[in-house]
């Protein structure tokens, strides 16, 4: 009896230690799946994995989107305090921490950490790149979880805040947005 009741233990014990390990792997993949899926839905969106440093219980990534529309462009630049360069498109540059593995240990001392089983969950922040060396870090926080099953959850935490620079200014009010997708990525829900 206590013998394989010592066996189960050390077999538990493997499979959350070398778990975290092939989820992290599966986890990339899911994101390079996910990027692959939302490029083919709109042909204008370009993401570009500038890295991705997959660790045992925890991977950081950061990832390029330049912004190809002018209008949102000549915005950000506006807001941003900067004049617009000639030949250069500002790029909004995504720094995400992943944590993964079926029990997420790298979560624990996380806000909005979870112990949850996941496939892979994340804390993303934002920065306008305006010219290569010269970024503007933008205001709010982007959860996301990768479910077992494949779904996806991601939350935008946006903070109340003003922003004035070249005669123009904003404020915008504190906003929780909720995004939900389907496990094929084919149905979205936003709230």
């Amino acid at each position: 009896m206590k013998r394989w009741f010592i066996v189960s233990l050390l077999i538990l014990a493997a499979l959350l230690l070398i778990s975290p390990g092939i989820v992290g792997h599966l986890a990339e993949r899911a994101i390079e799946e996910q990027i692959d899926f939302a490029e083919a839905r709109d042909p204008q969106l370009a993401v570009d994995t500038t890295r991705f440093e997959r660790g045992w219980f925890t991977s950081a990534g950061q990832y390029r989107v330049p912004i190809t529309d002018p209008d949102l462009a000549e915005l950000a630049l506006a807001l941003s305090d900067s004049a617009p360069e000639p030949g250069i498109t500002p790029v909004l540059l995504i720094d995400t921490q992943l944590d993964h593995g079926l029990l997420p240990f790298g979560a624990i001392g996380r806000d909005a950490g979870s112990l949850l089983p996941a496939i892979a969950s994340g804390l993303s922040t934002l920065q306008l790149e305006l010219a290569p060396g010269r970024a503007v870090e933008l205001p709010g926080r982007l959860f996301s979880r990768l479910g077992i099953s494949g779904a996806a959850r991601f939350h935008y935490q946006l903070p109340a805040g003003r922003r004035e620079a070249n005669g123009i200014s904003a404020n915008w009010a504190s906003a929780d947005i909720y995004v939900v997708s389907s496990t094929d990525g084919k149905a979205l829900r936003a709230d």
